[in-house]
């Protein structure tokens, strides 16, 4: 949970290459410790594992996520090395499909998906991956680069979405067990999750950081109901010998939601900053300067924004030169981050609607079987010790048929 802030203090203090070194030791840590400490499953001698649908799989996803990271740096989508990562990703997707469908083991077994209750939280997931990197990556660019604030107060300006998807994932565990229904709490979910990106959408150049952390509240409320209650949902609706691939399948489809649409957010926000920032940039100014702002990302470097002030400092009237210019950047910084949270806005309806296709899951009590009584010695009590396991069986079940 400190995690927001204490990077952003890593990043003002030290070096943002810091922010990943400092999880080395503790990746290492767990390496060393996992397999001490996590239950190991029983061995299956005559497990086959498909590595042709393991290797397409992988070919696939790397060229998609390297194409829709250069769109997300600012390449055009008809660029010559997107076309050609999409072109390589669905050349090896094409084959991974056959594969699978032969496959005595498949990675990803498509009969999963006639299960209404995973095609129905695939699509939730796919959206929420969309919703959640947006919020986490484009709200610290608006803190910092429309709000002027620093990577420390960006960070703690995140703390509270952070927080509450803690606290609400422990708190909605804590419900379900109660009330033994999941669908309430992920349609309850996704509809706060998207109140709250409906609100951040509301931000401008004049908002409050206080405001934005607020808004995060509320998404964090939303987002800290579904991540649970969308993994319970896939693991109640399979048997047990499905849950590892069910579970990993859909958290799978939520990483590619999340590329996809930082992606296309990404596109979004640079398009929609450099067009904006044409508009409204003030007259007179020299080329090299407005040009040196086209990239977003000058308005959160502090070095950067130190370089433009000396650069306008021999013009006439620099000051307010660089005033007018930093303050006509961070206007359409502003209005195009509000585009990419529209378009996060839209994949939360998305998610409701995915929600409302959820069978109603049901969690109910199955009493453990009681052995059976204890033989006794002749000529002694007949009466048999009645052992108490205190277990709880859990299966769930729909409302209606099976899927």
């Amino acid at each position: 949970m400190i995690g927001p802030y204490l990077g952003g203090w890593i990043t003002d203090t030290i070096n943002w290459r810091w922010v990943f070194f400092v999880n080395l030791p503790l990746g290492l840590f767990s390496l060393a410790v996992l397999p001490f400490v996590l239950p190991q499953s029983a061995r299956r001698p005559g497990a086959r594992i498909d590595w042709l649908g393991a290797l397409t799989i992988t070919v696939a996803v790397v060229a998609l996520l390297l194409a829709l990271s250069w769109v997300g740096e600012g390449d055009a989508w008809t660029a010559g090395r997107v076309l050609g990562g999409f072109a390589v990703a669905a050349v090896f997707l094409a084959l991974f499909v056959p594969i699978e469908l032969r496959a005595a083991e498949p990675v990803i077994p498509f009969t999963l998906f006639r299960n209404r209750a995973i095609a129905a939280a695939a699509i939730v997931l796919f959206m929420v991956g969309i919703a959640m990197f947006g919020i986490i990556l484009y709200t610290p660019l608006f803190v910092q680069g429309v709000l002027g604030r620093t990577a420390s107060g960006s960070g703690a300006v995140l703390t509270p979405l952070v927080v509450t998807m803690t606290v609400m994932g422990i708190i909605g565990g804590q419900l379900i067990a109660r009330v033994r229904r999941i669908k309430p709490f992920m349609l309850f979910g996704t509809v706060v999750m998207t109140a709250g990106v409906l609100l951040l959408s509301t931000l401008g150049p004049g908002s409050g950081a206080g405001t934005v952390a607020l808004f995060l509240f509320v998404t964090g409320i939303g987002l800290g109901l579904i991540l649970p209650t969308s993994t319970l949902a896939v693991q109640t609706a399979v048997g047990p010998e499905q849950l590892g691939v069910a579970t990993s399948a859909t958290q799978f489809i939520r990483s590619v939601g999340a590329t996809v649409g930082t992606a296309v957010i990404g596109t979004l926000v640079t398009g929609g900053y450099g067009d904006a920032l044409v508009a409204s940039i003030p007259s007179g100014l020299p080329e090299g300067l407005v040009a040196a702002l086209r990239d977003p990302r000058v308005l959160v470097s502090e070095e950067a924004l130190q370089g433009l002030t000396a650069a306008t400092a021999a013009l006439p009237g620099g000051a307010g030169a660089v005033q007018g210019l930093l303050g006509a950047a961070r206007a359409a910084l502003s209005g195009a981050i509000q585009d990419g949270f529209r378009f996060v806005l839209v994949a939360g309806a998305l998610a409701v609607v995915g929600t409302l296709l959820m069978p109603d899951l049901r969690l109910e009590e199955k009493p453990a079987a009681e052995p059976a009584p204890e033989a006794t010695p002749a000529g002694g009590s007949a009466a048999a010790a009645t052992l108490t396991t205190g277990a709880t069986a859990v299966r769930a079940r729909g409302d209606g048929p099976a899927d």
